[in-house]
C-alpha cells in the first residue's frame, strides 16, 4: 500500500477506470491523543468509567490522518471489501487487491477514505501466472462506527467514462486522481506489483 506520491513512466494515462482482460497494462497508524481524567477526591472512590476509542480527526488530503485510520480499519480488510465489491473473475483465477490512498474525510459520523485501487484476477495456465479481468480506478470507501467495531458499509467509484467522478468526489480530490501520465502509469504499475506479489505467494511460484 502506498502514500500520495508518484513520478516518471512511460506509457500514457487512460482517459478514466481501466476495466480490463487478459490484455491488461502490466500491473502496479497513528495513536490517538489519551483522555486525561481528573484524579478523584482523597475522601471518593473512583467511579467505573466506560470509554471507547475515538475517531480520529480527519483532515482532506492529510497522510496524518490516513495513518490514524489505518488503525481503525485495517489494510486486509479493505482488501478484502475491494476484492468483494469490485473484482470480477473471466478466468477462473483468484483476485487480488491493491490500493493508493489518497484522501481522507469526515461528515459527521461518517468517514469518506478516497483510494486508487487496483483489482486484477490472476489464473494458471500451466505453470504460468496469468492475468485475468481487472479494474484500475478511483473508489470512495464509507466508514462509520458500529458495536465499537469501525466498518465498511458502502463504497462508490468513478463509473463508466468518469461519469460520476464530480458526484461522488469532491474537487480537492480530483488532483490525486487525474495526475500526469508518467505519475498515473508509476501508481498503477506499483499497485500491479504489489498484487503479482501477492499472487506469486498464493499460487507457489518462485
Amino acid at each position: 500500500m502506498l502514500s500520495p506520491a508518484g513520478c516518471g513512466s512511460p506509457a500514457p494515462a487512460p482517459p478514466g477506470p481501466a476495466r480490463f482482460g487478459q490484455t491488461a497494462a502490466p500491473t502496479a497508524s497513528a495513536g490517538f491523543p489519551a483522555t486525561a481524567y481528573p484524579a478523584p477526591m482523597a475522601t471518593m472512590p473512583p467511579e467505573p468509567t466506560q470509554t471507547t476509542t475515538p475517531a480520529p480527526e480527519l483532515i482532506p488530503g492529510s497522510t496524518q490522518t490516513y495513518q490514524a485510520l489505518e488503525q481503525l480499519i485495517p489494510s486486509g480488510t479493505i482488501k478484502d471489501y475491494l476484492t468483494q465489491k469490485v473484482g470480477a473473475t473471466a478466468f477462473g483465477g483468484k483476485v487480488f487487491s491493491a490500493y493508493q490512498v489518497m484522501g481522507t474525510e469526515q461528515s459527521g459520523q461518517v468517514t469518506r477514505l478516497y483510494l486508487w485501487a487496483l483489482v486484477q484476477e490472476y489464473y494458471l495456465d500451466g505453470q504460468t501466472l496469468k492475468d485475468g479481468t481487472g479494474s484500475s480506478l478511483p473508489v470512495v470507501l464509507f466508514i462509520r462506527q458500529q458495536a465499537g467495531v469501525y466498518q465498511i458499509f458502502d463504497y462508490k467509484d468513478a463509473g463508466e467514462g468518469y461519469g460520476n467522478l464530480t458526484v461522488n468526489f469532491p474537487a480537492w480530490i480530483l488532483p490525486m486522481i487525474q495526475l500526469p501520465a508518467d505519475q498515473y502509469n508509476l501508481r498503477v504499475s506499483l499497485l500491479a506489483d504489489e498484487n503479482r506479489l501477492a499472487a506469486e505467494a498464493f499460487y507457489g511460484i518462485k
